[in-house]
Parts: C-alpha cells; structure tokens; sequence
C-alpha cells in the first residue's frame, strides 16, 4: 500500500515540475499530461508500443547486426538507424544491446578500410562468434555524412552512460579519425585564420548524399538535420575526449562545434512571412549556395539530435511554420505531413516526423498535439508494428509502408519512451 502511495505522490510531483516549466508555452492547451497518460495506458498503445520495441531488440543479433526491415522492405542494416536505436536504448537502459550496434558498425568500417561509415551493410556468410565475422559486405556505399555523425553521436552516449572502459580504449582512435574526417574538406570548409582573398566561407557540413523523402531521391546539400546531428556528436564527443585527457580533440571538436552552430546562425537561417527560422537546406551552386524554399521532417533535425545549441526562438518559429505549411488532412484528423514547398504538400506522414513532432510538443507541453497524434496512429497504424510512414490514395484511404522498419520505428518508440517517462511510466514497455 505504501509502494502504491508512493508511486502516485511521484507521479502528481512530476506533473507538477512538467507544469511549472511549461507555464510560459502553451498554457491554454486544454488536454493535460493525464490525458497524454491515459492513452499511452490504453491497449492498444500499450500494444503496439511493446510490440514494436521487442521487434527492434530481438532483429539486434549477438554481434550487433540488426536488420532494417521484419519482412522484405530493406535490404541489410542501416548504420543511420543506429541513431535512433541508442536514443532509445539509452532511455530504457539497455546499453549492452546499444554498445553492440555501434560496435558492428565500427568493424564494418574497419574491415572495409572505409573512412566513413557505410549507407548499408550485409550480413557475413559465417556465423557471428566466427573469427571471420568481421567481413561485413557492403551494399551501399553512397556518402551519408549524416549517418556517420548518428554513429559518432551513439558511440559518445554509450561512452557516457556506461562503464566500457576497454571497449572506449580499443575503439577511441577510429573514432577519432572518423570524426576529424567528417568536420574536414571536402565536407566542411571552416574559414582559417589569416587566410585572405576569399570571400566565400559556408562553415557548414556538406551532405553530399542525403537521403530525402522529397522527390525520392538524395540531395547534395548543407541541410540542417546534418548540422544538428554534427553539432551534437562534436559536443559529446569533446565531453568523453576531455575525460579522457585528449585536451587537443576535446578543443578541437568543441571549436568546430562553435563554428558550426554560428555557420547555422549566418547560413542556414531565412525569413518566412516575417519569422526568421531554421531552413531546410541550403543548395550548393559553386558558390554562396541558395536556401531551399521548403519545409519537412528535416526541419525537426534539431529535436531528433537533441542539439541543446539550437536557438529555442528559431526553433519554435520553425515548428509553427512547418506546422502551418505542411499539413494533411484524413478523416478528422490534421496532420503534419512530410513535406511542403510553395506548390504545395505532400499526402504523406513519415513516422520519424510525427515522433520528432511529439518529443518537441513534450518539451512545449502542448498536450493536445500529442493526444492527437495519439488518436491518429490508434486509427491508422492498422499492422502489429508501427509503420514506416503513413499515406493517402486518390480516395483517402491510408496505407502503411514496412511496418516495424527500423530507423523510423525506433525513433517513434524513442518518443513513446520519452512519453512513458514524463508520464510517470517505465520507459520500456
């Protein structure tokens, strides 16, 4: 009985701290985080979360190799879901598993002699204890940046939120290397002290294959989830290189980290109707580049890296524009869709962009954005397993693409975790 009492008085506490911070947001929502708690307590979520979450960590094998897809949507791992999955990992505890899928990708690399990670890896043809297990093939190289910096980021969080001492030491000057590559030419030109006769420094990470939902196809491009993911790799980073008394790499990646975020500031900022926001992307042209006129999910980059540099202002005015712009209409339900450009939107909803948009809402206590979302996958995500994304045919039917699929599933169950504990719940199901 007094467990029981315990737990309520730690829960109405809770409440209380979430509203004491939230006084200045949304004070006139009118659901509350009990409403949030009541759905997240419903079968059907309570279902569909354990469903999914035991999906992810049983695909993760002994040596760390996860597929992408349940059935046939994907080929092989993708390294990039790495990020999602220690986000997540990191909230429920299970750092084993979270130390494993960094550590399969940093042997694929390895073994490959590749100076990044790779876009997909295949599974070896002998057994995982093998001594041969480190002949990861490689099914894609192409040259997602942004998905090297999700590896670096996940490999800091492990190191910070575990004792893997022996496991830091072995992998610390791969890691190393892997990040002075990616913050160096040709992904990044910083402007060096005492050079003049150039009048043209961007200082921002150049993707030159990011991996978009707009136009089904990969951007060359200063886009601002790769910024916000590099920007908090180089901060966790130079934490775990000062701890290990690195000096020079923990100066030397907080001050990339610096320039960045004011390269962000001056390059990556525009005004919209009279808001200055974050912009999606800024497309290279041999010069200055030129701002993308649009706004998606790549916009919530700052949210899914929790990149604690971004200016909360810009933040805010970003989401209301892309709140505003990009929106989907299904059955009662108003919805944040994938994308928007000035010709218009799109009919789909990306499942890491509907989590992404929660996490934010919970930071804002907007109670009622989260309980509708709620209600809209209850309505929609018709499969066992939360979907890669949502979407509407000509008659305003909605479809589901490669259910349980990994980075978008484990990013929603990160939201769902994060959720779960503002709530009072286990993070894990």
């Amino acid at each position: 009985m007094l467990i029981v009492v315990r737990g309520i008085v730690v829960v109405i506490m809770l409440g209380v701290i979430l509203s004491l911070t939230c006084l200045s947001a949304y004070s006139a929502d009118v659901a509350g985080l009990p409403d949030v708690e009541a759905r997240l307590k419903s079968d059907f979520h309570q279902g569909l979360y354990k469903r999914t979450y035991e999906s992810l960590l049983s695909r993760v094998e002994d040596d760390g190799y996860m597929r992408e897809s349940v059935k046939n949507g994907y080929p092989g791992m993708f390294p990039r879901t790495v990020g999602g999955m220690v986000s997540l990992l990191v909230e429920t505890g299970e750092m084993e598993k979270a130390r494993k899928l960094v550590n399969v990708v940093l042997k694929a690399t390895k073994a490959n002699n590749m100076t990044r990670c790779p876009h997909v890896m295949g599974r070896p043809a002998v057994p995982a204890n093998s001594e041969m297990s480190s002949d990861y093939p490689i099914i894609s190289r192409f040259d997602e940046i942004d998905g090297n910096f999700h590896v670096l980021m996940s490999w800091a969080m492990v190191a910070l939120n575990s004792d893997v001492k022996q496991w830091e030491d072995e992998t610390y000057n791969q890691v190393v290397h892997l990040t002075d590559t990616a913050i160096d030419w040709p992904y990044r030109l910083p402007e060096p002290a005492g050079v003049t006769g150039h009048s043209i420094f961007i200082g921002l990470i150049r993707n030159p294959c990011l991996e978009h939902s707009r136009e089904g196809r990969y951007w060359d491009t200063y886009d601002i989830l790769t910024q916000s993911f590099a920007c908090r790799a180089l901060s966790l980073l130079a934490d775990v290189a000062a701890r290990r008394g690195d000096t020079t790499h923990a100066q030397n990646w907080k001050s990339a980290c610096a320039d960045i975020e004011r390269a962000i500031n001056d390059n990556l900022t525009t005004n919209m109707e009279g808001k200055r926001i974050y912009a999606e992307m800024r497309l290279p042209d041999g010069g200055e580049g030129k701002i993308f006129e649009g706004l998606s999910w790549v916009n919530l980059g700052p949210v899914a890296a929790q990149w604690q540099g971004a200016d909360s202002k810009l933040l805010r005015n970003t989401v209301d524009k892309l709140r505003e712009k990009s929106v989907l209409d299904w059955n009662g339900h108003h919805l944040l869709a994938t994308e928007w450009t000035p010709n218009g939107g799109c009919n789909q909803v990306i499942g890491k962009g509907l989590a992404w948009d929660m996490v934010y809402s919970l930071g804002e206590c907007e109670y009622s954005r989260i309980c509708a979302w709620l209600d809209f996958i209850q309505a929609a995500n018709t499969d066992p397993l939360y979907a890669e994304c949502f979407w509407t045919d000509a008659d305003n039917k909605m479809h589901l693409n490669d259910p349980g699929n990994g980075e978008q599933s484990s990013w929603w169950c990160w939201s769902m975790a994060k959720l779960r504990k503002a709530a009072g719940l286990p993070a894990a199901p």
